[in-house]
């Protein structure tokens, strides 16, 4: 699997450049710390890559694992939704149809797993919701037959997910209370923070105040994997200390376009030896 079995914003299931960099780690790394889980997928690709080395996940304000367990009953309302809905897939609802869909959600409990609702039926947008009254406060116009046509194959997906996150150590802990004393030589950091300065409203941007701060841990003798995009005007400091050889790191940009923007995906990865 190289992608995450349910939809979350902001996943590197698609980031090929960094699917190469996992299948190329050095044999030395013995232990990786992904400390910004979100879908869990960079630590679920390493364990699944290298079954030997020790995955630690962060899964401070997470929810995915939640959602995860979730699904047999997410299933169960999308299964529902499928008999109101009679327009294509990737088309829009007609109003008769969106209100009904509206109405059914009127009936369900506050702690569905709303994200994964709203992916399912909503016009792919930049502020996925999280609450019933979040979804339920989307014009009529936003709502669209997104529903995946392989939904019957995602459990077994998800079960192949869990199976190997199971064998991953998780830990809860703010990014800026976490502490960087493990041995450097054979850890590596996967840092996946929310974009500086972004505008998609699913998840709040990082502090500049505090990506300095990881910046200044992860750059001083660590093995580490960085993402971020060319919105954020530190890269621009980087490639030229790079460029004048004194900071050996590499930088790859990916181009990212849809319908509303389109910008560079950076990676930023840097080796101890």
């Amino acid at each position: 699997m190289t992608k995450v079995p349910l939809p979350f914003v902001g996943n590197k299931g698609r980031y090929v450049s960094f699917q190469k960099v996992i299948a190329e780690m050095p044999k030395h790394i013995t232990d990786v710390y992904d400390l910004f889980g979100g879908s869990f997928f960079c630590g679920y690709l390493v364990k699944k890559t290298h079954p030997n080395i020790n995955v630690h996940i962060n899964k401070y304000a997470s929810n995915y694992l939640d959602r995860l367990h979730k699904f047999s009953r997410t299933k169960t309302i999308i299964e529902h939704l499928q008999e109101i809905i009679n327009v294509p897939n990737d088309s829009k609802l007609s109003l008769q149809e969106a209100k009904d869909v509206k109405n059914y959600l009127y009936t369900l409990d506050e702690d569905e797993d709303w994200q994964t609702i709203c992916c399912y039926i909503c016009y792919k947008t930049n502020a996925i919701s999280k609450t019933k009254e979040e979804l339920l406060a989307k014009p009529y116009s936003q709502f669209y037959n997104m529903i995946p046509k392989h939904l019957n194959s995602i459990p077994e997906a998800i079960n192949k997910y869990l199976e190997v996150l199971s064998k991953c150590d998780f830990f809860e802990c703010d990014y800026f209370d976490f502490k960087y004393d493990q041995d450097i030589h054979n850890t590596l950091y996967i840092v996946d923070p929310p974009y500086l300065n972004t505008t998609n409203h699913t998840y709040e941007s990082i502090d500049a105040n505090h990506l300095l701060y990881i910046f200044s841990e992860l750059f001083t003798n660590k093995n580490m994997i960085y993402f971020g995009s060319e919105k954020n005007d530190l890269f621009v400091l980087l490639e030229h200390l790079k460029d004048r050889k004194i900071l050996d790191i590499d930088i790859v940009k990916t181009l990212r376009k849809n319908s509303h923007v389109m910008y560079y995906d950076i990676m930023i990865v840097r080796r101890s030896v």
